[in-house]
């Protein structure tokens, strides 16, 4: 992973979502998570940018995956609502930067 640049993860990390609602088989579900993720895309990629968050969101897909190829549902909800979590936290602190000032 370290030899990766941010933009090769950026398109494994967006196959990997994309495969995540291709497996959901709800395709209202799908279309929204993709409609709503080429709104934020300009600034999804920020995400990546702050190269501390690569190992964690690996992770974070690790147990996911897990969950899902043992079929254990639960744990694979919880892990996904963590990840997503997780990022939309540093989504939200990268907007608040955009948006501090500095003091007079």
């Amino acid at each position: 992973m370290d030899d990766l640049s941010t933009d090769d993860y950026s398109a494994i990390n967006r196959a990997f979502h994309e495969a995540i609602y291709v497996g959901c088989r709800n395709s209202y579900l799908a279309t929204e998570i993709k409609k709503l993720r080429a709104r934020l895309s300009p600034h999804l990629r920020g995400n990546f940018v702050a190269r501390a968050r690569l190992p964690s969101s690996h992770a974070e897909h690790q147990a996911v995956l897990a969950a899902i190829a043992s079929y254990d549902e639960k744990a694979a909800e919880l892990a996904m609502r963590e990840h997503l979590l997780n990022g939309g936290k540093l989504f939200a602190d990268m907007l608040a930067n955009l948006n501090a000032r500095p003091a007079d």
